[in-house]
């Protein structure tokens, strides 16, 4: 019996201890409440993180934090010379890491945006080929200019009745993705169209992305995949699936002949068709599938997060949609609404250009990314001593949002684009991805930058061309508030954009 009580009193001081044994910030930085053992796992909940950082380094007017969740030591720089260090000057002192790895196995597998090393540098090398000026122009003329239209006339058909965009946006650009990269669409925005329910794969697909990216704050998430419990039950139901779906596509593309093959313009032809043709040999289904899917991750959800924050931000911003519009109109002026928009003429859009970079800067999809650091080294900009092993988020949105490089910095001004009175817009062109990474920077700039900011800038103008308009339901809608992101791999608003569909 003393030995119970030995031990009840043991554990109840263990839990006074880790209760209230506790401070703020991390290394000497700013920061959560951290906790013995558990560090700021208490703190830093999954739900709330997007709030949690941009409120603190709003606090700490985006000075550097640090942080630890059961050992694992983390930091968070918004210093423009910091991303430089990490993406480009000391490039191979950084990687992912196999916790990244790991996290996003099954959806990544060894794709080009979950690997590191020799892996990824391959991957980089075959994809590269998929985005050439003439593929480019060959899929704004078939297949962004076709699912544009089409969701330009299922919104119209809403007739003023209230709807959620965001869904619209996130199934237009998935039909998209799908059939540039399997050479056939789901219809997903029909069926959200008309269900308001995405169809399985999708479903599947989001579900997937987003379960996989919370790992990272729940640390007993291997313990629950062997136990297959709550959120990794889910995830093996939602890989059945996407894999059965895929695999399918997959196994119909690998039975083509080299001739069929030669004639489909669809991304896993071409890959394909790149592998035969450099020697490497057909590539496995496996290879396949994890090009496929981190093409769609990486082209479809960015380009939707960033259609919903761009139509959010003119609701807000009237005398810049009043601006956008007129400049649509003119050089549109005196062709058919239906005609296509050619990708020479996309590029003429200045105001348009502006606009999309802007809501770029203000709500970058991927709001920051992640690195390990392989060797013991110092951030240059913020001094920030990092040991082998600690982790750095190199914050875009802070980075994007940091009033040492841009003038009213959480201000919405399409403007700076054009003016170039910015800090970071008077830098070489060279410099000013490191300002600005919101495609990232250095070797592992985005690929896909072009065909993502075509597939955007075509909607809108679709849309505007079509004299549609969209009014928020929310007139409470707060812009400065993170509260109502997702915490997932790629923004997303939590109740959705609401509104209706006016004609101007």
């Amino acid at each position: 019996m003393s030995l119970v009580w030995a031990f009840a009193v043991g554990v109840v001081g263990v839990v006074l201890f880790v209760a209230f044994s506790k401070r703020v910030g991390h290394r000497g930085l700013p920061g959560f409440v951290e906790r013995p053992v558990l560090g700021a796992a208490l703190d830093v909940k999954v739900d709330e993180l997007p709030a949690k950082f941009v409120n603190k380094l709003r606090a700490e007017k985006f000075a550097p934090l640090s942080f630890s969740v059961f050992g694992q030591t983390l930091f968070i720089s918004c210093d423009a010379q910091d991303a430089e260090f990490m993406l480009s000057e000391r490039f191979e002192a950084f990687e992912k890491g196999v916790e990244f790895f790991e996290v996003f196995e099954e959806l990544l597998g060894t794709g080009i945006f979950a690997t590191d090393g020799a892996v990824w540098s391959a991957n980089r090398k075959a994809a590269s080929h998929l985005f050439s000026t003439g593929k480019l122009k060959k899929f704004q003329a078939e297949v962004f200019h076709k699912d544009a239209h089409m969701l330009a006339d299922l919104l119209a058909e809403t007739n003023g009745r209230e709807i959620d965009l965001q869904p619209f946006f996130y199934s237009i650009t998935f039909d998209s993705f799908c059939d540039l990269a399997f050479g056939v669409s789901f219809d997903a925005t029909k069926e959200v169209a008309r269900t308001n329910t995405k169809p399985a794969f999708q479903h599947s697909f989001d579900e997937l992305t987003r379960l996989a990216g919370n790992r990272f704050f729940r640390p007993l998430w291997k313990l629950q995949r062997l136990l297959n419990v709550g959120d990794e039950a889910k995830i093996k139901r939602d890989v059945v699936v996407v894999n059965g779906i895929v695999n399918q596509l997959i196994e119909h593309a690998l039975s083509l002949d080299a001739a069929a093959v030669d004639g489909r313009d669809d991304l896993l032809s071409l890959y394909i068709a790149y592998a035969r043709s450099s020697g490497a040999g057909t590539p496995s289904p496996q290879q396949l599938k994890d090009m496929a899917l981190n093409l769609i991750l990486a082209g479809r959800d960015t380009s939707a997060s960033t259609l919903t924050s761009l139509f959010r931000l003119l609701h807000h911003h009237p005398a810049v949609r009043d601006k956008l519009e007129a400049e649509i109109d003119a050089l549109t002026a005196g062709t058919d609404d239906e005609s296509p928009l050619s990708y020479d003429q996309l590029k003429s859009f200045v105001y348009l250009d502006a606009v999309v970079y802007e809501t770029l800067r203000l709500f970058p999809p991927v709001a920051a990314d992640l690195k390990k650091t392989v060797v013991d080294c110092t951030l240059p900009g913020t001094g920030i001593k990092l040991n082998r092993g600690d982790m750095v988020y190199y914050f875009i949105m802070g980075i994007q949002r940091n009033p040492a490089y841009w003038a009213d910095a959480e201000m919405f001004k399409p403007e700076r684009w054009i003016e170039k009175t910015d800090v970071a817009l008077k830098l070489p062109e060279s410099k000013l991805p490191f300002y600005f990474p919101a495609f990232n920077a250095g070797p592992r700039l985005c690929l896909g930058k072009r065909m993502a900011l075509l597939e955007v800038k075509n909607a809108v103008v679709v849309m505007l061309r079509r004299r549609l308009r969209f009014v928020m339901s929310d007139a409470n809608d707060d812009l400065m508030s993170w509260a109502c992101f997702t915490s997932s791999a790629v923004i997303s608003l939590i109740p959705g954009l609401r509104g209706r569909i006016v004609r101007r």
